[in-house]
């Protein structure tokens, strides 16, 4: 406190300087945010299978991205897969081939082309879409996890962790996951019809 009968001096931003403009000290955590973000979103940066983000929801990305508030770091926008093995005999999907994948409406006969690749199990799967997006502070966050929630996304939620990084996951509960061939046998009902050379299962 300043001493009795001296008026305080006001609060007086600093001296602008040459095409800055003075602005308040970004809270903590707010540029290690900003890196994090330059790196995720730098040409080359994506690993994943597809290289890229689905075009059916590279609009929805794109502008999240726009936003200082928002980061993506992974996302699909849903897809019919039918993989080699099974969770129980092959382990984890990472190890498993790819006997056909779509991310766009599935039809009856690639899943049948797919299926005649499979030596031993098979298993396909329906897997909606997701997205995981970083966000700069809880409040952004809680508003994603509410437009999310409102949308049908029920199984959305938010996790922070141990360095502070705020994760929002967007995500509904409609999958579907079905055996349709085991140990070399199939097991959809009407397979002669299709491809008489296929044993089918009892």
């Amino acid at each position: 406190a300043p001493p009795l009968g001296q008026v305080p001096r006001p609060l007086v931003p600093p001296p602008l300087t040459a095409g800055r403009r003075w602005a308040l000290p970004l809270p903590p955590g707010m540029d290690e945010f900003g890196r994090r973000k330059e790196q995720r979103l730098r040409p080359g940066a994506d690993r994943s299978r597809a290289g890229g983000v689905d075009p059916a929801i590279r609009g929805l990305v794109d502008r999240l991205n726009r936003s200082e508030r928002y980061c993506s770091t992974s996302s699909c926008s849903g897809r019919a897969i039918l993989l080699a093995g099974s969770d129980q005999t092959e382990g984890h999907k990472q190890n498993r081939s790819w006997l056909f994948v779509t991310h766009q409406k599935c039809q009856k006969e690639d899943v049948l082309a797919g299926l005649q690749k499979a030596e031993d199990n098979a298993v396909f799967k329906f897997e909606p879409f997701v997205l995981h997006v970083q966000c700069r502070r809880m409040e952004d966050a809680q508003l994603l996890h509410s437009v999310a929630i409102n949308s049908g996304f029920r199984n959305s939620g938010i996790t922070v962790g141990k360095k502070g990084k705020i994760m929002m996951a967007v995500r509904s509960t409609h999958c579907l996951e079905v055996p349709l061939c085991h140990q070399g046998r199939v097991l959809v009902l009407h397979w002669p019809s299709i491809c008489p050379n296929y044993p089918c299962a009892p």
